[in-house]
């Protein structure tokens, strides 16, 4: 689909050029003899598409895996309460898959807004994402063991 309109599709990646949790970046291809209103036309209907593709995923798996996924959800929010040393990678991998729970109902008692905060840079120390220093990971696992305390999950 996004071919036809246009458009590419691509995941969120860091300098290493590894996916970065189940962020996906949709841009416009192709401008020449098109406008922009029908270029932003194309790509709200391409969104519009894959946001209905991706409730069709979650309903099935909801169904057919649920058990897998609620525990695969509760096993990230584990990691990131408990982990000592976590590479940026991994914590978007886990922040992906809490904010998944969110969105799916599975967690009730963290924000949104926090889970989206931390995944987007928004934190002081979550711009810790790009450096590849041992020191960087201790510093990351230890801000993400603070949010997601008891205490701190709610917090935006």
């Amino acid at each position: 689909i996004a071919y036809k309109l246009g458009a590419d599709i691509k995941g969120v990646s860091s300098e290493k050029s590894s996916r970065l949790g189940n962020l996906f970046e949709i841009s416009n291809k192709s401008v020449i003899g098109r406008s922009e209103k029908n270029i932003i036309e194309s790509i709200k209907s391409l969104t519009k598409d894959i946001k209905m593709k991706e409730n069709e995923s979650r309903l099935l798996v909801n169904i057919e895996a649920a058990i897998e996924l609620e525990d695969e959800i509760y096993r990230s929010l584990g990691i990131l309460q408990t982990a000592r040393i976590i590479s940026a990678k991994e914590s978007m991998k886990h922040l992906s898959n809490i904010k998944l729970g969110i969105e799916m109902g599975y967690i009730d008692d963290i924000s949104i807004e926090k889970v989206i905060n931390l995944m987007t840079g928004m934190k002081p120390v979550m711009k810790l994402m790009s450096p590849i220093t041992s020191d960087s990971d201790i510093k990351r696992a230890e801000f993400l063991r603070n949010e997601f305390t008891l205490a701190n999950r709610n917090k935006k």
